[in-house]
C-alpha cells in the first residue's frame, strides 16, 4: 500500500497531500503525520469528504489508512487533474493588516494567507498593494511565505505592486511571486468574476 509521509510538514501541507492523494490514487493508501494538529486537520478533511478511513496511533506518528475514491466518480477515459483547481476570482490585499488594530490586524492577515491553501476552489490571482507588500517580503515568517509558495505551485498567480515595493524600499526583498504593475492588476480585476478586498 502506498504511503505518503507528511511528518515534519507544517500546516496545511499534510491536508493538501491527503487531498491530492484522495483525488489521484486508484488504490487504498496511507498518510502518516506527526502532530496532533495535523491529525485533527486530516481527520476533519476526510470526514468532510465522506472518505472511509481508519486511524492508528504509533510511536512514530499517526497512520491514516484511506480507501481510495478517486475513480468511482469518473467517467470512462476521464483524466484526473491532480492539482487543486483555481477559479476566476481575485483577492486583493490592500494592507499588511486587516482592520484598524495593528497587532490583531497582522495576525488576521497572516492567518488568512496561511489558511488559503486549504480552501477550494482557489482564487486565480492574489494582488498585494500598498503596505500589503510587506507580507510577500517577510523574512521572519517562513510559514507565511511557504503558504504563498504552495498557492503558486497550485496555479495561483501572486503579484506584488512594483511601485509599492519601491515606496517601502523592498524591491530587492521579494520572497515569493512576481512584481506586478497597474496593467497586471487592472487586467486581473477585469477578468475576475469576483474580487475580494482585504485590508
Amino acid at each position: 500500500m502506498k504511503t505518503y509521509d507528511a511528518r515534519g510538514l507544517s500546516c496545511p501541507q499534510p491536508v493538501l497531500i491527503t487531498k491530492n492523494a484522495l483525488n489521484c490514487e486508484k488504490e487504498d493508501f496511507i498518510v502518516v503525520c506527526g502532530s496532533n494538529n495535523s491529525k485533527e486537520n486530516i481527520s476533519r478533511f476526510l470526514s468532510k469528504m465522506e472518505a472511509e478511513f481508519s486511524l492508528e496511533e504509533k510511536d512514530d506518528g499517526f497512520y491514516f489508512s484511506i480507501k481510495s475514491s478517486s475513480s468511482k466518480d469518473l467517467a470512462p477515459n476521464e483524466e484526473v487533474n491532480c492539482q487543486i483547481q483555481t477559479d476566476k476570482k481575485t483577492i486583493i490585499f490592500t494592507s499588511d493588516t486587516i482592520g484598524k488594530d495593528e497587532v490583531l490586524g497582522k495576525k488576521l492577515s497572516m492567518g488568512f494567507i496561511k489558511t488559503l491553501p486549504k480552501v477550494s476552489p482557489l482564487p486565480k490571482n492574489i494582488f498585494f498593494v500598498n503596505s500589503a507588500v510587506k507580507l510577500t517580503t517577510s523574512q521572519d515568517d517562513h510559514e507565511l511565505i511557504d503558504a504563498l509558495k504552495i498557492l503558486i505551485n497550485e496555479g495561483v498567480k501572486i503579484y506584488s505592486c512594483g511601485l509599492c515595493l519601491e515606496h517601502y524600499n523592498l524591491s530587492d526583498k521579494l520572497q515569493v511571486g512576481e512584481v506586478g504593475n497597474a496593467l497586471d492588476t487592472l487586467q486581473g480585476l477585469l477578468d475576475s468574476k469576483l474580487t475580494i478586498t482585504l485590508g
